[in-house]
Parts: C-alpha cells; structure tokens; sequence
C-alpha cells in the first residue's frame, strides 16, 4: 500500500468531515445466529453479522446515514495506512530520543547547545545554584 497516496490532506479531511458527522461511538458487533459470536464469521446460517450503533433504515444492513457508511467503507484504506503510518512515526520518535539521548551524554565542542548547557552550568555553579 502506499501511504502517501492513502494519506493525503485532502484525504485526511474528507475522512475527518465523515467521522465529524457521523453516528458516535460505541458501535459493537452483533451476530444474529445465537451459535456466533462478533469474532466468527458468518455460519451458512445466511444471518449474518450487523453492526450497533448507527440508526438503521427500515431494512437492516444498510445505514440511514451516507456518513455513517462512508465511515465503513473508507475504514479498510484508512486502518492499514494508519498503522503503517504509526510505526513510521514510533521509529522516528525512537531514532530523534536515542539521538538526544547520546547527544546529551557526550559534549561537542561545535554544538552550540552543548556549549549553552556549559555556559549555565558555570552561571548556576557561580551563583552557588545547583541543577
């Protein structure tokens, strides 16, 4: 899959403006054969599984609301592109701490934040202060 094509602003927003109108949380999963339950799949029972939440129309499986059914259908592009898209972010997030990490056990002599941390360690040790 590729992300950048999934998740564009305008896509952002357009998934945004349906979620903003549509049913809020919860909605659960229902089976209608008592054998099942919301994680097994339908039974050739032809019963199914509905989801609760949404205001139903007179017949089940539809949505009464269009946002509440843009909702489900764009929700199998969105979820894989927004887990991939996290663990893009946790691993940038690991790599930026492990460098700061590092770059604060180690003095550079050329970093200027390095040399400002020196130059208020020597402020604070002449002032008597601690930090």
């Amino acid at each position: 899959m590729n992300i950048e094509a999934v998740l564009t602003p305008d896509w952002i927003a357009e998934l945004k403006g349906w979620l903003d109108r549509a049913t809020p949380s919860p909605w659960t999963v229902y089976h209608r054969d008592m054998r099942g339950n919301p994680e097994t799949d339908e039974m050739s029972s032809g019963l199914g599984l509905e989801i609760k939440g949404p205001p139903e129309p007179a017949l089940r499986g539809q949505f009464a609301k269009a946002a509440d059914a843009q909702v489900m259908a764009r929700s199998r592009e969105a979820m894989p592109a927004l887990i991939a898209e996290r663990a893009t972010l946790l691993a940038a997030l690991d790599k930026t701490v492990t460098a700061l990490i590092h770059h604060h056990s180690v003095r550079h002599d050329d970093c200027d934040s390095c040399t400002a941390r020196d130059v208020g360690e020597a402020i604070l040790r002449r002032s008597g202060g601690e930090r």
